[in-house]
């Protein structure tokens, strides 16, 4: 308790520290007096910023502005580093309903690549994180070409716990494709340990064989989804709400594909859009449109 207590004080020190500090007249006194490394030190001042407010815009812009403008001048692992702090404030965003970000996450991530940023630097392994995340967010903004090329390329970078991620992320661009039994095919033999891959099994299983018309695998999934987000403790609890109000949503679509009633249907539409912590909002909306009437 004495280290929480030591940790939360500290941090509301650093906050109000920089709240009180008057920036306008520092960058007055930067640029007029040449101060080497001003620049560098206005850089890591956003950065800082970013971490005590991720939800503030202005500031995420602001930071990966003066990173771009100074990339040249900072140490790879300073690159690193403020890559890092552009990724965590993105990823806050999406996971309070900013989808608009996933395009910003994905600008990151080809950024990484290009410049041979972390792991991509001297042939690195590419962690089961980094390379799931990136498929998805590729997949997730339309990049389908380009997730492929990025699969092919660095799933021989993936460590050997890690090689089937290839045969997961195929999975999905099969879904993306409408190659949906294909879909189910790659993810058949695959058996890993990470609790938020079988999160996203779940989701993908539940959709494909929604798309096939297979009803009730949809729904021994769906129970299987909800048992897996019960006796999983590693999973963060923005996952577990979003799991299970995917759940709720398309346990609901599902009765009324049976029994289509337009009342009840509008009732699940507004529902779906107003939660922001549902995941496949986009994929929920289309089956409703999709649902017709006598």
């Amino acid at each position: 308790k004495q280290n929480t207590l030591n940790t939360n004080m500290e941090k509301e020190f650093v906050k109000e520290f920089f709240e009180d500090l008057d920036f306008k007249k520092l960058i007055l006194f930067l640029d007029k007096n040449k101060i080497e490394y001003g620049d560098i030190f206005i850089l890591y001042y956003y950065r800082m910023l970013c971490m005590l407010d991720p939800g503030s815009s202005e500031n995420y812009f602001k930071l990966k502005e003066l990173f771009l403008k100074l990339m040249t001048k900072l140490k790879d692992v300073e690159i690193s580093q403020i890559i890092g702090t552009l990724e965590f404030v993105v990823t806050y965003k999406i996971n309070r309903g900013q989808r608009e970000f996933y395009s910003e996450l994905f600008g990151l991530f080809d950024m990484e690549i290009k410049n041979r940023i972390g792991q991509y630097s001297n042939n690195n392994n590419v962690t089961a994180f980094k390379f799931r995340n990136t498929v998805m967010v590729a997949l997730r903004v339309g990049e389908l070409d380009w997730a492929n090329n990025y699969i092919n390329k660095y799933r021989k970078n993936l460590n050997d716990e890690s090689k089937e991620l290839a045969e997961y992320a195929m999975g999905f661009l099969h879904f993306e494709k409408g190659e949906y039994e294909k879909s189910i095919d790659a993810l058949k033999n695959i058996k890993t340990d990470y609790s938020v891959i079988k999160v996203d099994m779940k989701y993908l299983l539940i959709k494909a064989f929604y798309e096939l018309g297979y009803d009730d695998s949809v729904i021994s999934q769906l129970n299987s989804f909800r048992y897996l987000i019960g006796s999983q403790k590693q999973l963060t609890e923005i996952t577990k709400e979003k799991g299970l109000n995917f759940i709720n949503l398309t346990t609901n679509l599902l009765k009324l594909k049976f029994e289509p009633n337009k009342d009840k249907l509008s009732v699940l539409l507004q529902k779906i859009n107003s939660l922001n912590l549902t995941s496949d909002k986009e994929w929920l909306n289309q089956k409703i449109t999709d649902i017709h009437f006598d």
